[in-house]
Order: C-alpha cells, then sequence, then structure tokens
C-alpha cells in the first residue's frame, strides 16, 4: 500500500499433499516492500518452528529477500538484522528458501492484504476460520488450477 506505506504480511503453511495447516496475516505499520518481505518471513518461519514444524520450504515472490537469506546477494542494512535473525531460525530444522512469483501466491495476497488494511495481527488455524476469498484460493491451488487474472 505504498512504498513506504502502511504494510502487512501474510501467510499459508500446507503440508506435502497441499493440505492447510495454518495461516497468518499481521500489520507491520508503515513499513517499505522489501521490509514488509521480510517480516512476513520471519514470522511466518517463526509460526512453522512453534508448531513442531522442522521440515520447511519458504516460498517469497521477492527475489531480493531470497537472494539475500540464501547467499546471493545483502540486503539493505535496515533489513541485516532481520536476516539474520531469518537465517538464526533457518538453522533450526531443515529449511529452503525459494523464489515464487507473485501469480503463484493469490491465498498469501489476500492475507497480506488483510494485514495491510486493517492493521491486525491473526493466525487461522482452521480453513473455516479463513477469509471465504482465501479459502475459495486454498481450494484452486490443490486441485492444480491456480489463480486466474483478468
Amino acid at each position: 500500500m505504498g512504498n513506504p506505506g502502511k504494510a502487512g504480511g501474510g501467510g499459508i503453511c500446507r503440508n506435502d499433499r497441499g493440505d492447510f495447516i495454518f495461516g497468518f496475516a499481521a500489520g507491520y505499520g508503515v513499513l517499505s516492500n522489501t521490509g514488509a518481505k521480510v517480516r512476513a518471513v520471519h514470522d511466518g518461519l517463526l509460526h512453522c518452528l512453534k508448531r513442531g514444524l522442522a521440515k520447511i520450504i519458504i516460498e517469497s515472490d521477492s527475489l531480493q529477500v531470497v537472494n539475500a537469506l540464501i547467499g546471493k546477494s545483502s540486503i539493505g542494512w535496515k533489513w541485516q538484522n532481520w536476516c539474520k535473525r531469518i537465517k538464526g531460525l533457518i538453522a533450526l530444522g531443515q529449511v529452503r528458501v525459494q523464489h515464487t512469483h507473485r501469480e503463484g501466491n493469490g491465498p498469501v495476497d489476500a492475507l497480506t492484504r488483510l494485514g495491510s488494511s486493517l492493521q491486525l495481527s491473526a493466525t487461522f488455524l482452521a480453513r473455516s476460520n479463513l477469509p471465504w476469498v482465501v479459502r475459495g484460493q486454498i481450494f484452486l491451488d490443490k486441485l492444480g488450477l491456480g489463480a486466474v487474472k483478468a
């Protein structure tokens, strides 16, 4: 919502069959796009580890953040400490970080917009508690249909 602007993050955790485990939305106040992406990766990883999940694949639509976390490049000084925190969390499990295109991240985008617009933090432990649009996108993803944008 601007750069910098009112920022939020979100995430969906699924098992290896694509079944929903949990989701989250978070408001971060005023941040840059990069700051929001770093914070969302941190928060999602923390949620996974708190639930005892150790084999984790993190997908982010920010190639800049992914490259910083896998050591291909550095990130702005403002976000280096957050990246160090994330790397410390990564060391606690079997974690792979990879890039995904924004089009492949519909449910997460919806949760990010929720966190950003309402400036709230929420954890969704049941798929039935998610906003209806997110439930629909997760269902389509599981069927392999993904998001269709006009």
